[in-house]
């Protein structure tokens, strides 16, 4: 349909004439993403590791909750990284679970949610299964802050909690050992932009700095500081795959991940990139447009494949690449990613046809919401429909999946209208949901789980 572009103000004069050393558009664009102070506009433009990295401390909880990590890997206890099937939730959980394995931890485990059968966040049938595995301390990636019942269950049991997470707040946290959440109201960590492999990026840092108080270097031989450089490739990759605000720390560690990842040291990236065309045998990028691996890389070559995992099958297939050592492995996992990306488009295609013919069966074409309704489609691919309805009509579309009864959904939004607070107003009528707004990405992502197939909420 038309669109209609809306053009950012200029800067005012007296901003331009301050800042003679940058080119109009620079001035206009810095001004229109709120970067109007020096060091600001230095950080942006110039990030400098030593300086514009915080120091992961400054999370209210990170003593306590690296304490308690430390004291379970020296113990042997059984730890259980919990994550999440989509790109920030497999790197978040593979940058936590490595860094606990270099410690000399061997009782380190992951868990990472089926889409369609567990769903996102914890349940309680996990929980069970997590104790009847005799774990002891369970480490939430990119998930948890919402998930109050199922941690009081999980500490009931006798298993400690610790969350570390980056979406929405609800109005009363979960009670557990600590929270690394940047957006907790009392939270003064400076850098609120960061996606749950960034919040993942920070424990493992702050980690490897009480780690390094009593080990001169990581169960392999690596020194601390290395390790946590090279870990920047999977941080970056999180940050771009959220489509989190790249200012600020989160834009320090996408600049200098994608450093790492033009040389990285990750087995299981360098033969994805190279099963997905991206790199040749010798690691030369294969882009005629681009010398190197830039952020467009990342965003539509490297994340739709390791998305694709827990879209199409399970997201195990992602998170066993990217810690894997084996290179036979390595090359097997890359091929199926990529056979699952591409099974992936062909089947979003196809359905978004459907979309269209019911969008025009319907009569929604110039309704204030698009709404979908599809018959085992399954949860996977509904988001990605969503966010091409949405780019095309310019309106906020909901696409629905009818299951063994139950009804699933994902949406996405225009800057213009706040699905997640639409969704808060309506919250009784759902089993599940959750989100987070990304204004700068023009983008509203959630999941749903109605509690009647009748879809009243809709009128």
């Amino acid at each position: 349909m038309p669109k209609r572009w809306i053009i950012s103000p200029e800067p005012p004069a007296e901003f331009t004439t301050s800042h003679p050393e940058l080119p109009a558009i620079a001035a206009r664009l810095l001004w229109n993403r709120g970067l109007t102070v020096q060091a600001e506009i230095d950080e942006f433009l110039n990030p400098d590791y030593t300086k514009d990295i915080h120091d992961p401390f400054l999370f209210q909880e990170m003593e306590k909750a690296v304490a308690i990590i430390l004291d379970s890997v020296e113990k042997q206890e059984r730890i259980v990284v919990h994550g999440d099937y989509d790109a920030d939730g497999v790197t978040a959980s593979a940058l936590l679970v490595t860094v606990l394995r270099k410690m000399g931890g061997n009782n380190i485990n992951v868990f990472i949610p089926h889409r369609e059968i567990d769903g996102y966040g914890l349940n309680v049938n996990t929980v069970k299964q997590l104790f009847d595995d005799k774990t002891n301390l369970i480490i939430t990636c990119d998930c948890g802050i919402g998930n109050i019942e199922e941690i009081k269950m999980a500490r009931e049991l006798g298993m400690k909690v610790i969350v570390t997470d980056h979406h929405v707040v609800p109005a009363v946290l979960p009670v557990c050992e600590a929270i690394i959440h940047p957006l907790v109201p009392s939270e003064p960590y400076p850098d609120k932009g960061l996606s749950g492999g960034g919040v993942s990026f920070k424990v493992v840092q702050a980690l490897l700095r009480r780690h390094q108080d009593n080990h001169a270097t990581l169960v392999d031989g690596k020194s601390h500081e290395s390790f946590e450089k090279w870990s920047l490739d999977l941080a970056a990759i999180a940050l771009i795959g959220d489509m989190m605000p790249l200012l600020g720390e989160a834009r320090t560690m996408t600049k200098f991940g994608l450093t790492v990842l033009n040389k990285t040291h990750n087995l299981g990236l360098r033969k994805l990139m190279l099963a997905g065309g991206i790199i040749d045998e010798n690691g030369v990028t294969k882009s005629k447009r681009q010398s190197e691996i830039t952020a467009e890389t990342v965003g539509f070559q490297i994340v739709p494949r390791i998305n694709a995992a827990g879209r199409m099958d399970h997201a195990n297939t992602a998170f066993a690449l990217l810690v894997t050592e084996d290179e036979a492995e390595a090359e097997q996992l890359a091929k199926q990613l990529c056979k699952n990306n591409s099974d992936r488009q062909k089947l979003t295609e196809q359905l978004v046809g459907y979309a269209h013919k019911q969008i025009k069966e319907t009569n929604q074409a110039d309704a204030p919401i698009i709404i979908i309704t599809g018959d085992g489609w399954g949860t996977g691919i509904l988001g990605l429909i969503a966010g091409k309805l949405k780019d095309e009509f310019y309106r906020p579309v909901m696409v629905m999946d009818v299951k063994n009864g139950e009804v699933t959904g994902s949406g996405r939004s225009i800057p213009e209208f706040n699905l997640m607070d639409a969704l808060n107003h309506l919250a009784p009528l759902f089993d599940k949901y959750g989100g987070h707004p990304k204004p700068v990405a023009s983008l509203y992502s959630q999941q749903i789980k109605l509690k009647s197939l009748k879809p009243v909420w809709l009128h």
